[in-house]
């Protein structure tokens, strides 16, 4: 930039030994200026083009919801009948008032039910639904965990008329069941494409071509595999169990990708090979500690368990991918989940007790401490920052330093229930009490600014995110909405 003189002022022209040399240069200063501010504006559009990529990226990460601003509204009303539809799991066992049961197929969409098909006839013993639970369950045969259910081409139906009978005092008591069947469904009609009678069992996990079931005696838990195809045993394997707790009336299961995680009622957790059967690990008993919970690394496809010693300390161990125990990463603390991680700062495990502490799942190496927070209930994960969330404050850290960024106080008679991004926005689910709405907190996740706060419609508790969208809970009714 450079001052501008205004020498031609009207009136008599200078003499020609007065007149200033030609100015060529100023121009030509106006010309850098020029290119500069040509050099400034496409450096901006790249920027800008840059960031919108990055956003659009976000868009295909699981608990990413669509973009929304402070006019919240409900766009549809699904029932509570149909929260399957809502969280994704294909559909529902619907109980009938008689003890029976049937299992309803659902638009992921809309919650409409595409089609029903009868499981079990009128069951006495499953008519009190208040303090009986049934142990009926159908799942739909996926390639993996991750595989959305709308790729599913058939469901698999354990289908008993046992339960779980809960009393006001005392233990539960398993109601033991006097037929188990094996089912599979079709996808797309709900047509039954095989019924076979199977041995007693409370639970089940589906692997492709494989239906994995668990039953329990007085001092063992079986786990059997039936071909889905024929309904013939492939496997069973039995696990000492032979101190029950009290707690415990059977023996639960979960898959995981190619293995299987059971629990059985001593709260121990075992691995094994889902091809044969075989066990690889027996986890809990290795530690000494009493099992807690586990979860999937989805960025290094690690098991990550936690346990809780006799003295109260809490650790959380990343189980190495060939069973080797002495490849695990032990970890201090409890875990705090991640709600949404956009794998940018891959192997990255927080844990919380009494300070916020970062690892390297994939090496045990701790990267961090912080004492922003004393105990963590949530996280996420976002284009190389953590956001951590406690019940009354949202913090962003550098996720690979640990050094705070920003900190942002709730206010008084609201808590933090959830914690997510539309892509833009850090955004925070904050309950509230008495006459106060809850709401809708958007951050600026560079600099914690808050870009508006929305009041959630009357009714609505809380708003969390599923498969792209915001859903809010109407506690009144017992509906989910789905808001925009």
């Amino acid at each position: 930039m450079q001052e501008v003189e205004i020498l031609d002022l009207p009136g008599e022209p200078a003499p020609a030994d007065e007149l200033p040399p030609p100015r060529r240069g100023r121009w030509v200063a106006l010309g850098v200026v020029a290119a500069v501010a040509a050099v400034l504006l496409v450096g901006q559009s790249v920027l800008d083009a840059r960031e919108r990529a990055a956003i659009a990226a976000l868009a295909d990460v699981d608990g990413v919801v669509a973009p929304v601003d402070e006019n919240l509204q409900v766009l549809r009303t699904i029932p509570s009948t149909a929260g399957a539809a809502v969280w994704g799991t294909g559909g529902s066992v619907m109980p009938g008032e008689d003890g029976s049961l049937s299992y309803d197929w659902l638009d992921p969409d809309t919650g409409a039910t595409l089609w029903t098909t009868p499981l079990l006839g009128p069951t006495p013993a499953l008519v009190d639904v208040e303090h009986v639970s049934g142990l009926t369950t159908c799942e739909p045969e996926l390639a993996s965990r991750q595989t959305d259910v709308r790729d599913a081409s058939r469901i698999v139906c354990l289908v008993t008329d046992g339960g779980v009978e809960y009393g006001d005092e005392g233990a539960p008591k398993l109601l033991v069941a006097k037929a188990t069947h094996l089912v599979v469904l079709a996808a797309a009609d709900g047509s039954v494409l095989g019924d076979w009678p199977i041995d007693p069992a409370v639970s089940m996990a589906v692997l492709p071509g494989l239906a994995v079931v668990t039953s329990t005696t007085d001092d063992a838990t079986d786990v059997t595999a039936y071909d889905v195809e024929s309904g013939e045993q492939r496997w069973s394997t039995t696990l000492d169990d032979s101190r029950p707790s009290t707690q415990w009336v059977g023996a639960w299961i979960a898959r995981l990708d190619d293995l299987l995680v059971v629990q059985v009622r001593e709260s121990r957790q075992t691995i094994m090979m889902a091809a044969d059967g075989s066990v690889l690990r027996d986890l809990t008993s290795e530690q000494g500690s009493s099992f807690q919970g586990w979860d999937i690394d989805d960025t290094t496809g690690r098991l990550m368990f936690s346990s809780q010693a006799s003295d109260g300390t809490s650790t959380m161990t990343v189980v190495a991918a060939d069973g080797d125990p002495s490849k695990d990463r032990v970890l201090q603390g409890q875990q705090v989940t991640f709600g949404v991680d956009d794998g940018s700062v891959p192997g990255l495990v927080v844990t919380t007790d009494g300070a916020v502490r970062a690892w390297d799942a994939r090496s045990g190496k701790a990267l961090w401490s912080s004492g922003v927070a004393m105990f963590a209930d949530q996280a996420m994960v976002l284009r190389g920052r953590v956001f951590i969330g406690t019940g009354d404050s949202v913090s962003a850290l550098d996720a690979r330093t640990g050094e705070t960024l920003w900190t942002q106080k709730g206010e008084a008679g609201r808590y933090l229930v959830g914690l997510f991004t539309d892509g833009t926005h850090v955004l925070a689910s904050l309950a509230a009490g008495g006459e106060q709405p809850s709401v809708l907190v958007a951050y600026v996740p560079s600099t914690g600014e808050r870009a508006f706060q929305a009041s959630l419609p009357p009714g609505i508790e809380q708003a969390m995110p599923f498969d792209k969208q915001l859903v809010g809970f109407d506690s009144e009714t017992g509906d989910y909405v789905i808001l925009g």
